[in-house]
């Protein structure tokens, strides 16, 4: 008795420890959906901000593109450009600036970074951020210049330049008479998005650019604000730093970084994809998302808009998963006390019942296998009997008793049944040309769209050789020719495997008075036979003689 406790203790022990740990799996289950979904709303919210914030700097863009190409002094000032020498193009250069010098100070205060015309050789005409700086080539190093010069169509995305990267806008800008005069670039930094992500979207963001697509001396630029420094995330990549970060809180936010947090990032970053995780700050969860951002030509990623933000949804799974798992095991150990008290109090009962409950179920079993042997056996014996084995439909046998049972209750109420007899044309040349396993196919086919066709009431099995019978109760004449030229049409406009099509032909006949199964099928073998003679692939009746 008390090696039998012992066991018992062990088993209930064994299975405390199993349920405690698939607990936890449910619960880990459960946590990691809720925490996917809440970092996948995370990666999905700073993609739908940023292309917010993008079209609406488009917009803007586009605005200031058109007010600039309808500018009448603009206007002349750049058809003077293509035939001006050195000294005439500086004149053109400060008059232009004084122009719309006015406006870029407008345009400044809407976050445009660069406002800067280039002629159609990729020369610098003039950049009004760097008025001073004007005569470079700019064809080997900026693809936008050199792509809108070349096709006269805009240019749109995300470039870096001599000195800096930039959301960039390029536009071809025209005389009234359609002669192309030169390019103008409308460029936005990263740091406007990130400004409205922080102020209007309430995201905490970071913009990292790859190291490849600029050289050091680019990593401050003395006429703008943002600085680059070496980022958090991925050593390749450089982070541009504005108002609303502090190397600081930079170095404090890597510290919460996992090992398995930089791998994680460091293979993402890598394969240019976009993806989130959320991480533990202060105790608190945070949700990182990040988005690539692909070069102007879309050919490789080059950067990356990435925001921390706080996730209370995150907390609360995290809290609630604590909860769930602590009130579960104080439960699963209540329980399984509970249990081994009883099973001790009532062990010996249950061994007598268990072991006459044994022998009940056993031979209960047994009897029902038993019976159920049996009954499956006549199931089948009787189903093999009355279908023909290739068709599935029903055989000779089954037709002829439902044709006497038709046969009485028509001689007992005077109910009509009719009687549609049909044979596949030149079903034989099947055979001959692709051999007898094709001809199954063929047979099977129709049957196929018998038994789909057919009425519920109506009994469908196969006569004999290529013949098939369909009886038709409680049906006239007229109806069972209807059923007979539906499956006419539906055999014709099928396509049959090797073969293609093929055709039916039909023979129909009702019930007469005083009728005989003989004389029935004769009749629908007669009108078989003339729909045969008169061409095949149609359907003839037979009346009642007389």
């Amino acid at each position: 008795m008390k090696r039998n406790n012992t066991r018992l203790k062990t088993l209930l022990l064994i299975s405390f420890i199993f349920s405690n740990i698939l607990i936890f799996t449910l619960t880990e289950i459960n946590k990691k959906q809720r925490v996917d979904l809440a970092v996948s709303v995370g990666i999905k919210n700073l993609q739908t901000q940023f292309n917010i914030i993008n079209t609406f700097l488009k917009k803007e863009a586009n605005a200031i593109y058109h007010a600039t190409q309808s500018n009448p002094q603009v206007q002349k000032i750049l058809l003077q450009l293509k035939n001006a020498d050195k000294a005439k193009k500086a004149d053109l250069r400060a008059s232009l600036l004084k122009v719309l010098n006015q406006e870029y100070e407008y345009m400044k205060l809407r976050g445009v970074l660069q406002y800067h015309f280039v002629t159609p050789d990729g020369i610098t005409f003039l950049r009004f951020h760097k008025p001073e700086k004007y005569g470079d080539y700019l064809g080997a190093i900026r693809y936008s210049f050199t792509n809108t010069n070349k096709t006269h169509q805009p240019t749109i995305g995300f470039e870096q330049g001599k000195t800096t990267h930039a959301f960039r806008n390029t536009y071809p800008i025209f005389a009234k008479d359609g002669t192309y005069l030169c390019a103008l670039d409308i460029g936005y930094g990263s740091e406007i998005i990130q400004e409205y992500l922080n102020e209007t979207s309430q995201l905490h963001t970071h913009f990292l650019v790859h190291k490849s697509i600029f050289s050091t001396k680019a990593w401050d630029r003395k006429w703008s604000k943002l600085k680059y420094r070496q980022s958090i995330e991925h050593e390749e990549y450089m982070f541009a730093l504005t108002n609303d970060h502090s190397k600081e809180s930079l170095t404090r936010r890597n510290r919460f970084f996992t090992p398995s947090h930089k791998k994680m990032i460091h293979k993402n970053m890598n394969s240019g994809k976009s993806f989130g995780f959320y991480f533990l700050q202060d105790e608190k969860a945070v949700v990182a998302a990040f988005l690539p951002i692909k070069n102007i030509q879309k050919t490789k990623v080059v950067a990356y808009l990435v925001s921390y933000k706080p996730n209370s949804f995150i907390d609360a799974t995290l809290f609630a998963n604590k909860i769930a798992r602590s009130v579960m095991a104080l439960l699963l150990a209540m329980l399984f006390y509970f249990l081994y008290r009883n099973i001790i109090a009532g062990r010996k009962v249950k061994e007598f019942n268990l072991v006459l409950e044994e022998k009940v179920r056993k031979r209960t079993h047994q009897l029902r296998c038993q019976r159920t042997k049996a009954e499956n056996a006549a199931k089948e014996a009787k189903r093999i009997a009355i279908t023909d084995r290739l068709t599935g439909l029903f055989n000779r046998l089954k037709l002829d008793e439902a044709l006497k049972n038709e046969l009485q209750r028509c001689q007992r109420n005077g109910h009509p049944f009719a009687v549609v007899m049909l044979d596949i044309d030149f079903f034989k040349d099947v055979n001959d040309t692709h051999g007898h396993q094709v001809g199954d196919r063929v047979l099977t086919g129709v049957a196929g769209i018998l038994q789909k066709q057919v009425r519920e009431t109506d009994i469908v099995g196969r006569w004999g050789g290529e013949e098939f019978l369909i009886i038709c109760p409680s049906t006239e004449l007229q109806g069972a020719l209807s059923v007979a030229e539906k499956l006419r049409t539906k055999i014709e406009a099928h396509t049959f495997p090797k073969v293609g099509t093929k055709t039916v032909s039909f023979g129909v006949t009702v019930w007469c008075q005083d009728d005989t199964i003989e004389g029935i099928i004769a009749r629908a073998d007669q009108a078989l036979y003339r729909a045969k003679d008169k061409g095949r692939n149609r359907v003839e009746s037979s009346c009642c003689p007389g």
